[in-house]
Order: C-alpha cells, then sequence, then structure tokens
C-alpha cells in the first residue's frame, strides 16, 4: 500500500481487532482510514482498503464482539499474464520468447499466476496461437512450448484457472516466436 495512513490505519486497526478491543485504537484507525491517500488504481491497494472499512463496518455493529478473521477463498486480483521466461523464479519475463519450431521448450509464466498463495493447479491451462496447452507447476507454473502450429508468433493467453482471468491488457500480448521449421518434428506423424 503506498498511502502511510492506510498503512498506519491498518496497524491500528489490526491492533484493535486482534488485542483487546481498544476504543482509541479504533477510533484512530478509522480517522486514518478516512483521511487516507492511497491509490486505489491497484487492485491490491483497494482490496486492502475495503477489508480494512469491512473491519470498521463490523466493528461499528457489533462494538463489543472480537472479529474472526479468515482466509477467504479467491484472490483479491484477477490472474494475469505479463511476460514468459525460460527460467524459473524472477518476476520479469519477455513479451516474445524464442523457441525452436518443434517446441519442447519449458515456458514460465510471469504475472500475478505466480502468486505464491495460489495453490498448485489453479491455472490449469493456457493457449499457444489457440490451441490449449497443459500447465504444469513443478518449479513454478509453466507449460511446454507445442510444436509451431502455423505461421507467424503464437500469442499466449490463460484459459483455464479456479480465480477469475484478465486477458492481456498490452498492445503486444505474450507470444512465443518460433524459429523456422528446418524440416520434420521428431515424432511428428505417428
Amino acid at each position: 500500500m503506498t498511502g502511510s495512513n492506510v498503512q498506519q490505519a491498518a496497524s491500528w486497526l489490526c491492533q484493535a481487532a486482534t488485542g483487546g478491543n481498544d476504543p482509541v485504537l479504533w477510533a484512530e484507525g478509522e480517522q486514518a482510514l478516512r483521511d487516507s491517500d492511497v491509490d486505489q488504481s491497484s487492485c491490491h491497494d483497494a482490496a486492502a482498503v475495503a477489508a480494512l472499512e469491512r473491519l470498521v463496518e463490523f466493528h461499528r455493529l457489533y462494538p463489543q464482539s472480537k472479529p474472526m478473521l479468515v482466509d477467504a477463498p479467491g484472490t483479491a486480483c484477477p490472474l494475469t499474464l505479463t511476460g514468459l521466461s525460460t527460467m524459473p523464479g524472477g518476476d520479469f519475463g519477455d513479451f516474445s520468447l524464442n523457441v525452436p519450431a518443434c517446441g519442447g521448450t519449458p515456458v514460465y509464466l510471469r504475472g500475478r499466476v505466480q502468486d505464491a498463495a495460489l495453490p498448485p493447479g489453479s491455472v490449469r491451462s493456457v493457449t499457444v496461437g489457440g490451441i490449449p496447452v497443459p500447465v504444469q507447476w513443478e518449479g513454478g507454473p509453466h507449460f511446454i512450448a507445442p510444436p509451431l502450429a502455423g505461421p507467424g508468433p503464437a500469442v499466449v493467453a490463460l484459459a483455464q484457472a479456479d480465480y477469475p482471468i484478465e486477458q492481456s491488457q498490452f498492445e503486444d500480448p505474450p507470444q512465443l516466436a518460433y524459429a523456422p521449421a528446418t524440416g520434420p518434428c521428431p515424432g511428428a506423424g505417428l
């Protein structure tokens, strides 16, 4: 969160909620939240502010009760694909990744699909040039580049997941740039 008032509000409200229900902490936290200067264009910041607002509303309705905080299913933000890499780990990838015409290269996904809180298997497939390809999770979410299906680059998009998906808003979405085919791929035509 970028707003210092929101961070202070979160601290005071969480102390009040999990501690002794101190009315001074509740009042200071609520005031700091009202005075917050957080940029809510980030879905994570907006979700954090909304959670704090729900906590304040709960306290208004039930001032003597201690809220029970639970880990809710889902994600604060939709899953996004922002890049591709041939290496596991790391936050950044390339928009265009070179792969051989016959495929076979492990391609690691970058973006909100890397969230450590996501259960393995929660992103089940991507499409590569419109063709569904399963996602594997050993070492991080990735897929094996399929053989070249047609001319030109193949756009990669999230296809099936347990959580909402937001498709790429980039002018040039992530894609595989296949090397020119130099002959038939091993195992082709079997």
